[in-house]
C-alpha cells in the first residue's frame, strides 16, 4: 500500500479550478489533459479526502500565520477549492472515504505533529477500509 499527500486527482482538482476561474486557457486545459492522459499512471484503489468547511480551514490559516498564506488565500477560494476536488473526485471509479477533518486537531509543539491518538485512530480506519475493500481478514 502506498499513501500519497498528494494525487493526480488533486492536481486536476488544482487545474480544474483555474479554468473555471479563467486563470488557465481552453488550450492550455487541452495541453494538460493530454500530458495527464498520455502519462502512463497507476490508478489508486482508494482516495482519502480529508473534507473541511472553508470556514474551518479559514480559521486554521490564520492561526498557523504561516508567511504569505494568510494574504494568498480567501475563502472563496478554499470553497472554489472543495468544490472542484468533489467534482473531481466525482467522475472516479474507485473506492472513495471523506474523512470529517473539522474536529479540533491539536498539535504536539514539540514534535509538530497531530495527537498520536488521532494519528493511530486514523491508520486503523485506513487499515480496516483497505482490507474490506481488498477483501482481506
Amino acid at each position: 500500500m502506498f499513501i500519497i499527500t498528494r494525487s493526480l486527482e488533486g492536481d486536476g482538482a488544482f487545474e480544474n479550478m483555474h479554468v473555471i476561474s479563467d486563470n488557465i486557457s481552453k488550450e492550455e486545459d487541452v495541453i494538460y489533459k493530454h500530458m495527464v492522459a498520455s502519462a502512463e499512471l497507476l490508478e489508486p484503489d482508494m482516495t482519502i479526502l480529508l473534507q473541511c468547511n472553508p470556514k474551518v480551514a479559514m480559521q486554521r490559516i490564520k492561526k498557523r500565520n504561516r508567511k504569505g498564506e494568510a494574504k494568498s488565500y480567501t475563502l472563496d477560494y478554499l470553497t472554489n477549492l472543495g468544490n472542484s476536488y468533489n467534482e473531481c473526485l466525482g467522475k472516479s471509479n474507485h473506492l472513495r472515504m471523506n474523512v470529517d477533518w473539522n474536529v479540533n486537531l491539536e498539535v504536539d509543539k514539540e514534535k509538530g505533529t497531530l495527537d498520536d491518538k488521532i494519528c493511530f485512530d486514523f491508520m486503523c480506519v485506513l487499515e480496516k477500509v483497505f482490507k474490506s475493500s481488498h477483501n482481506i481478514i
